[in-house]
């Protein structure tokens, strides 16, 4: 909830109707005979404000009248002024050793440049333009594993914390190599990278985990055909079975964090 204005119309609270339901949802027209409220998106000071504390830059850098500050307010608009797009484009910026500059504007651009040309008739969401700009802008030696980590978030649940201890299990078959220390150390690096640039959502401390917001996980999702996700998820299964340490399953001091997950393993 962006402003104020909000506040009236989104109060539930009803002393004569003992039950009411508050809906949140991106989907006009969801439920028959409910009252809608649209809250619309950030306005441009609270879009900049947001994307540049994302990018972690200077404030010499977007001062006013500066080519810093016309870059920021660009991209900005390219992202709709959401604060998801707006996050996972800071992230990109903030792994950029020159900041704002017009080269990330013309990679946002591209996707959409080329659905003007494009004849299939098959256009991308401005979210998944966004999220297709990060990964391209992502430039550590450990891509390839960086874009597989990305990738096989589409086998968890949705909404539970993955504990980063248990990427360890996988790490062999994300990296495709037999190197278990060297392969976990990799995997970490490449959960840190997806952090940085906002494309997963948690923490790697222990007792936490680290999960995907659901636009993003449907992103993910769509780069797997249904077969290849069936198969992934067999893998999954087998690989957690064969590296159980215990017959009760995995310890908790390392592996716990929130039920869903829990109840998932």
């Amino acid at each position: 909830m962006w402003d104020p204005k909000y506040e009236k119309p989104l109060n539930i609270i009803d002393q004569n109707n003992s039950s009411k339901m508050l809906v949140t949802t991106r989907i006009r027209g969801l439920l028959r005979q409910a009252e809608e409220v649209d809250i619309g998106v950030l306005s441009r000071d609270q879009s900049l404000e947001l994307l540049i504390s994302t990018a972690v830059v200077s404030p010499a850098d977007v001062q006013v009248g500066s080519k810093g500050l016309r870059v920021a307010m660009e991209i900005s608009e390219l992202c709709g002024r959401l604060p998801l797009t707006l996050a996972i484009a800071g992230g990109m910026i903030s792994d950029n050793p020159e900041g704002f500059t017009d080269e990330i504007v013309v990679l946002m651009k591209e996707d959409y440049l080329q659905e003007q040309v494009d004849e299939d008739g098959n256009s991308m969401t401005l979210e998944e333009r966004v999220i297709n700009s990060s990964l391209k802008a992502i430039t550590s030696k450990n891509k390839k594993l960086v874009l597989s980590t990305f990738r096989f978030f589409a086998v968890f649940p949705e909404d539970a914390p993955v504990p980063a201890a248990f990427f360890n299990v996988f790490a062999s078959m994300l990296s495709g190599e037999d190197k278990k220390a060297r392969n976990s150390v990799a995997v970490g690096s490449a959960l840190s990278t997806l952090l940085k640039y906002n494309l997963i959502k948690g923490s790697l401390i222990t007792g936490q985990g680290v999960f995907q917001h659901d636009i993003v996980r449907d992103f993910v999702m769509s780069k797997h055909s249904a077969v290849d996700l069936r198969t992934l998820q067999k893998d999954v299964v087998n690989t957690i079975l064969a590296a159980r340490p215990q017959d009760s399953g995995f310890p908790l001091a390392l592996y716990s964090t929130t039920p869903p997950f829990l109840a998932y393993v």
